[in-house]
């Protein structure tokens, strides 16, 4: 008898606790948070925010680089896996601004694709799928490697055509700087005029969604190239991370003055539809809100910033 109370004792002392950790789990007002503040920890949160983005280049029916090439045959196999057997709801990073800007919650099962540079194989070989498959995917151009249908210019780029149809059927085209320039070598004024004059250009082409996100060519950026999209509020879209449930850097961080977005593609290459979606599914890697704090820890298995400022 005894023994029964004590048990019925811990189990609502411990049922205290649980709601007690429940209530202080409230988000933190993002309004009142800044870089100069003490450093705030995060609470894990189910990944309701975690958006799976791939990112291609190469779309070619033989293999060529093997970083950077999908074959053609796979490429077919990861849209059509993705689509009906993952159920991925498909938008472009231009949607994926509106609904930060608007501070809205993402559709259930976002994915996104990319695809860098305006290669020539990525309108002849990813289309069709594309098409059949109903994805509206983002395309990062490089201004100056734009081809036109007339000019006898290296064939490896799109045309002002390809790209303008692209447009036209509901993908999305992005700035992947004028020269494909090494950002971090260049200084905060040449890295401003690279990424607002290739903005520039594709709305003076047509394309108004122009400068929603930006692709860092090579992967390349600094604090001023952060700084840069932070003041125009431009998403950066970074090359591949090496994502784990112990990636010390979050997935994605704020958009307001203090902060800004930031996303890594998850690399598609060599892999089935099926691989593809065990690399990327919300069971595989852990998202963190930047507005929760962390209030208990058992087991130690959360990583978290203890000294660094959330950027």
């Amino acid at each position: 008898m005894y023994l029964n109370l004590s048990l019925c004792i811990v189990f609502a002392i411990c049922l205290s606790f649980l709601k007690i950790d429940l209530i202080l789990a409230k988000p933190v007002s993002r309004q009142h948070q800044s870089l100069g503040e003490p450093q705030l920890y995060m609470k894990y949160q189910v990944q309701e925010d975690y958006v799976p983005i791939f990112g291609y280049h190469k779309i070619l029916p033989e293999m060529d680089t093997p970083s950077t090439t999908t074959l053609t045959s796979l490429f077919q196999d990861q849209t059509q896996y993705l689509t009906q057997k993952a159920h991925c709801n498909w938008i472009t990073m231009a949607t994926l601004h509106q609904y930060i800007l608007k501070d809205e919650k993402l559709p259930t099962n976002t994915c996104i694709m990319t695809f860098d540079d305006g290669i020539e194989d990525q309108f002849d070989n990813a289309l069709c799928s594309l098409n059949k498959h109903e994805i509206p995917a983002t395309f990062y151009i490089i201004n100056n490697a734009i081809r036109d249908i007339n000019e006898n210019k290296n064939g490896y780029y799109m045309t002002f055509e390809e790209i303008k149809e692209l447009d036209s059927i509901g993908h999305d085209i992005e700035p992947h700087t004028t020269t494909h320039a090494h950002l971090k070598f260049l200084t905060y004024e040449e890295q401003e005029e690279e990424i607002l004059d290739s903005i520039g250009e594709l709305k003076k082409l047509g394309y108004t969604s122009a400068g929603t996100s930006f692709a860092y060519p090579y992967g390349d950026d600094n604090e001023d190239t952060v700084d840069i999209l932070r003041k125009h509020k431009i998403l950066g879209r970074d090359t591949s991370q090496v994502h784990t449930w112990k990636n010390p850097r979050t997935i994605t961080t704020g958009i307001l003055d203090t902060y800004y977005y930031h996303f890594y593609y998850i690399k598609p290459e060599g892999l089935t539809g099926k691989e593809l979606w065990e690399k990327a599914k919300w069971t595989g890697y852990w998202q963190f809100e930047d507005n929760y704090k962390i209030i208990r820890d058992v087991d130690n298995d959360i990583a978290v910033y203890q000294t660094e400022a959330v950027t």
